[in-house]
């Protein structure tokens, strides 16, 4: 038979156990990153705009001056969780700086500009 201490020692380790339990799944649900939020922002302008391709842009630094250089025009893409593949090539949504969509007479493209050096 146990006794009231044994029997409050198992009720305060259940509990302990539950709750620990319960944090850490709430900390699982808040580890949204800026690449998470910039993937799903860039699904939706994607397919509102009727998005097929992509330019994308780097930075580069030319003596002294930082600008963005081309690094792929118009090139077929897929979106693949945090990153955008272009040719082969994967870029990482959380160094996206900025984007714009640019109409043609035929199609409407995506230009992407990354904080990444080239």
């Amino acid at each position: 038979m146990k006794t009231t201490t044994q029997r409050l020692t198992t009720t305060g380790l259940f509990l302990f156990t539950m709750i620990l339990m319960a944090s850490c799944s709430i900390d699982a649900d808040n580890n949204i990153t800026d690449a998470d939020i910039l993937s799903n922002e860039l699904e939706d302008v994607i397919e509102d705009n009727d998005i097929r391709n992509v330019s994308v842009y780097l930075r580069y630094d030319y003596s002294g001056d930082t600008d963005y250089r081309m690094r792929h025009d118009q090139e077929y893409f897929e979106l693949e969780d945090q990153f955008i593949r272009v040719r082969g090539n994967y870029y990482n949504l959380g160094k996206l700086d900025k984007y714009r969509i640019n109409e043609s007479n035929t199609f409407n493209y995506l230009e992407l500009y990354f904080d990444i050096y080239y």
